[in-house]
């Protein structure tokens, strides 16, 4: 009896020695689970029997709460999807922007500087000649009722040289045929087109040859008249072929009115046979000044990008016809008091080729 209390007495005590270390050992492994000793070389890929650990583990532990997920990141938008300014590509099907030149439904941007295909183009331009030919012709009546009563006394068998109604501009008339070189030196114009169809424009064309100048060839050499300035107003009809997206090559073919505004030699020349005829004669009418006549064109050209615009360089074949003068003369005959009349219509055309440069903007 005295040894059962002796052993109760021991266990007790026994226990109340291993109490805290009970309690330590819950706290640093609550689920109660088995530490293994670490695996020894060649045991490292073994685990722990599934029984061995369900054994292990308490029934009403509580289990190790799930990991949480992590949201899928959001899908940036690629760098080409950025649509605040118009030159911004848009999305394809296949999520990428058009700048990648696929074809899953991209919008192509056009190249800067390629010609224009729609809407108004305006093209200034400047022109030099390559070559020019000029042709005069007159018209000259003077019947010898009028040469006799003129106060130019003629010679005998026609009229006086010095008769400036019965003589062509220059004393000495061009030779032949009355040819002459042009030498309009330069041309300055303007071209204000309209895209009919992406290829195909028309519109209206100005040219202006600020010094238009003519050497008439005679037997006493070569006589240069400075006749003032020409400009023409023309109704312009372009077609671009060749066209790789940026350059293209064109062709224009061009028809309509043309004026010669008399100065210079032409000018001056005028003047003095005013004097003449309020001196001399009963009645004589000049021309304005301002001669109308037409002209024709057609030219090749080509279109080059610089920059945000396209550089232009044409060849130009153009032909002027435009009268310069224009002179009515009536005379009285002293003795009978007869009038008669002289009248002279002078004309001239030219055939040039130019070499011009502009920009379409």
């Amino acid at each position: 009896m005295k040894l059962s209390l002796q052993l109760t007495s021991f266990s007790l005590a026994l226990f109340a020695l291993s109490a805290p270390s009970l309690a330590q050992a819950q706290t640093d492994n609550p689920f109660g689970e088995i530490e293994l000793p670490p695996a020894q070389p060649g045991q490292q890929g073994a685990q722990p029997a599934p029984q061995a650990q369900a054994q292990a583990q308490p029934q009403n532990a509580p289990q190790p709460p799930a990991p949480a997920m992590a949201p899928p990141p959001q899908q940036s938008a690629p760098p080409s999807s950025y649509n605040n300014n118009a030159n911004s590509f848009e999305l394809n099907g296949s999520g990428y922007g058009s700048g990648y030149g696929n074809q899953n439904g991209g919008v192509e941007a056009n190249p800067q500087g390629s010609p224009k295909r729609s809407g108004l183009v305006f093209v200034p331009r400047l022109g030099f000649l390559l070559t020019g030919h000029a042709n005069m012709h007159s018209d000259i009546k003077c019947p010898d009722a009028y040469q006799a009563a003129s106060p130019f006394r003629p010679p005998v068998g026609g009229a006086s040289s010095d008769d400036p109604f019965c003589n062509p501009l220059i004393a000495g008339a061009p030779e032949q045929d009355g040819s002459a070189t042009d030498n309009s030196s330069i041309l300055v114009g303007a071209d204000l087109l309209y895209h009919v169809a992406p290829m195909l424009r028309i519109g209206g064309s100005a040219l202006w040859s600020p010094a238009t100048e003519v050497e008439i060839h005679t037997s006493n050499g070569p006589t240069p008249i400075r006749m003032g300035a020409d400009v023409s107003l023309d109704l312009t009809l372009e077609h671009l072929y060749a066209d790789n997206g940026s350059s293209a090559l064109l062709y224009r073919v061009m028809a309509g009115p043309s004026l010669l505004l008399t100065g210079g030699d032409l000018e001056n020349n005028e003047i003095n046979e005013k004097k003449v005829c309020k001196d001399l004669f009963k009645v004589c009418e000049f021309g304005s000044g301002v001669y109308p006549g037409y002209n024709l064109g057609a030219g090749l050209g080509a279109l080059i990008p610089v920059g945000g615009s396209s550089l232009r360089t044409d060849l130009l074949l153009n032909y002027v016809a435009v009268p310069f003068r224009t002179v009515s003369a009536t005379v009285e005959n002293q003795n009978t008091g007869k009038t008669f009349d002289a009248s002279i219509d002078e004309d001239i055309s030219f055939v040039r080729l130019w070499l011009s440069v502009g920009t379409e903007m």
